[in-house]
């Protein structure tokens, strides 16, 4: 029997770490902050829902944690079944 795993589809919003792009203190915060208030939305979250997702904001520093881990867990995956970058 071959293993099997599932990679669902994850939708995120990415900004530049630092002062790169002289970003203002909070601003990965503030845009948390809207985007979980949107998601809470009754008529936004019943769609949401209705195309298939289920959201799960994360602060920040979950969703860093977050991709830190798929990421390793991926590797390892991609690594134990030899697949090569084309």
């Amino acid at each position: 029997m071959k293993p099997t795993f599932m990679l669902p589809p994850q939708h995120g919003h990415l900004m530049p770490k630092g002062d790169e792009l002289k970003f203002q203190v909070g601003a990965a915060t503030k845009a948390h902050d809207e985007i979980a208030k949107a998601l809470n939305e009754p008529s936004i979250k019943a769609r949401v829902k209705q195309l298939g997702a289920d959201p799960m904001p994360m602060k920040p520093t979950e969703f860093e944690a977050f991709l830190k881990a798929e990421t390793a867990s991926n590797a390892t995956l991609i690594k134990a079944a030899g697949i090569k970058p084309n």
